[in-house]
């Protein structure tokens, strides 16, 4: 499971941090991306890349089901 910040340093996100790890391990790896950007523009990209979207501040309820589904 991996859980992403959508800003990370020198410019990088989240969602690139994502593919690399999952392209190294070579596998889709479920993931929470976290943003106080709420735009939809982020939430799409996540989408997209087939990333869990949670907006920060994150609500426990929502956390807990995304794990519930993650470990399915």
């Amino acid at each position: 499971l991996l859980f992403l910040d959508y800003h990370l340093d020198n410019g990088k996100t989240g969602i690139q941090a994502a593919a690399a790890l999952r392209d190294k391990w070579q596998t889709t790896i479920p993931a929470v991306l976290s943003s106080a950007d709420r735009t939809d523009e982020v939430r799409n990209q996540a989408i997209e890349n087939q990333l869990h979207y949670l907006p920060k501040p994150i609500k426990p309820a929502a956390l807990k089901r995304f794990l519930t589904q993650a470990i399915k």
